[in-house]
């Protein structure tokens, strides 16, 4: 799947994770569905909190049953632990590598930011800020 915002591929297929545990059925995961997936949660970590995928998924859901069964949205089985595995484990390392690929050996600059919240629990943030020569030309 090629995610048009940062203009690199991000693998469709999920970890796939099986537990043989006699009496529960195991349930196959179409492309389809892992692609939907892999969309709601780029554009829940581009745009909101995760925290509001639990109620974007429930829409969608509602939005789905009115389309029809068998449509992919009245399926949809997103939530924060998924979203948030999705986003670590598998958008983030193909976003590393293509900005790896992007900044080759180009000039960049790092910008650092450090915080520390009222528990007395320390964040850094890093953003790295490079010209896009494949795509832009710049």
């Amino acid at each position: 799947m090629l995610c048009t915002f940062w203009f690199c591929v991000v693998p469709v297929v999920h970890m796939v994770v099986t537990l043989f545990i006699p009496g529960i059925e195991v349930i196959e995961i179409s492309d389809e569905a892992k692609e939907l997936d892999l969309k709601l949660a780029i554009f829940v970590g581009l745009h909101c909190p995760i925290k509001s995928i639990d109620h974007l998924t429930e829409v969608l859901k509602g939005v789905g049953r009115k389309l029809g069964p068998d449509n992919p949205l009245s399926k949809i089985k997103l939530h924060r632990t998924k979203c948030t595995k999705l986003i670590t484990a598998v958008i983030a390392p193909a976003y590393l590598n293509g900005s790896i690929q992007d900044i080759g050996s180009s000039k960049f600059a790092i910008i650092a930011d450090e915080s520390t919240d009222v528990s007395s629990i320390k964040y850094l943030a890093l953003c790295i800020r490079f010209g896009l020569h494949t795509i832009y030309g710049i």
